[in-house]
């Protein structure tokens, strides 16, 4: 390995070193787990995705985006801000008020789409929502582009029902 890689990576900033609100730098792939975030924002910039890691005052999240659209993935079920079990994908969308997304838009999505869940917030704007379940907090490469690829999938049929 170079001594400019090896600089780098040693010099890159952990979720625990990252001031609250700001991104992270991320690691190099490898396993891909829950229990280091970082290994889940490598693993989008490997595949060609951008993605920033945040260290908030919470449990860390992801930003990235796919066709066309920001969304971001949440560590769910921590126990103190890490050891967390899962993740929660969402994009949310402040579309056009001279034609907003209907219930009935939303509705006709969920009947058909097995994968991901779509609800209006409080502000009538539309959000989609889909989880990755890991086991002892690892899930490998393989199994992981899977789920991504289903996000981007449905991401895209989410834009066509709602008019993006």
């Amino acid at each position: 390995m170079s001594l400019i890689l090896w600089l780098a990576l040693a010099l890159s900033p952990t979720v625990e070193q990252a001031k609250p609100g700001q991104p992270v730098a991320t690691a190099p792939t490898g396993p891909i787990s829950t229990a280091n975030p970082a290994s889940i924002a490598a693993y989008l910039q490997k595949e060609g995705y951008r993605s920033k890691l945040f260290a908030d005052d919470g449990s860390p999240y992801i930003e990235s985006a796919a066709n066309g659209a920001k969304f971001y993935i949440y560590l769910q079920n921590c126990k103190e801000d890490k050891d967390c079990q899962d993740l929660m994908f969402r994009s949310s969308y402040d579309l056009n008020k001279d034609k907003p997304v209907t219930i009935d838009t939303i509705n006709l999505f969920n009947a058909d789409n097995r994968w991901a869940r779509a609800y209006l917030n409080k502000d009538g704007e539309p959000v989609i929502e889909y989880d990755v379940l890991f086991t002892d907090q690892k899930v490998d490469e393989k199994m992981f582009g899977e789920a991504i690829a289903i996000w981007v999938d449905v991401l895209g049929t989410f834009h066509k029902a709602i008019d993006y």
